[in-house]
C-alpha cells in the first residue's frame, strides 16, 4: 500500500514486476489534479517477504482526467507508465512516459 494512499485512488489497477521492483499503477491519484494518476516503485531485498516504496511516479505534467497509471511496464531499469486520458495531441489522446 502506498504511504499517502487515499479513498478512490484504485491502487493496483495495473501491476508489472521485473526482479526484485514491482511497479504499481493509482490511475484515481489526485496529486496532479482530479484522477490525474501516479505510479508506486516498490523494492524488496530479502527474496520477495516485504516491499519497500521506493518512489513515486507522476506526469510532469500532470492534469485531470489522465488516468497516469492506468498501464504500467517494466523491463529492467525502465519502467513506462501509460496515461489514456491525457490531452497533449487532442482529447484522450494519451500518452507514454518513460522513467
Amino acid at each position: 500500500t502506498a504511504d499517502d494512499a487515499a479513498a478512490i485512488d484504485q491502487f493496483g489497477i495495473s501491476v508489472a514486476i521485473a526482479g526484485d521492483t514491482i511497479v504499481v499503477g493509482v490511475d484515481g491519484d489526485d496529486d496532479g489534479g482530479s484522477a490525474s494518476g501516479s505510479a508506486y516503485v516498490f523494492r524488496t531485498t530479502d527474496g520477495g517477504a516485504t516491499y519497500v516504496e521506493v518512489a513515486k511516479l507522476t506526469a510532469s505534467d500532470a492534469a485531470s482526467n489522465d488516468y497516469f497509471g492506468r498501464s504500467v511496464a517494466i523491463d529492467g531499469n525502465t519502467i513506462v507508465v501509460g496515461a489514456d486520458g491525457d490531452d497533449d495531441a487532442g482529447s484522450k489522446s494519451g500518452s507514454a512516459y518513460v522513467f
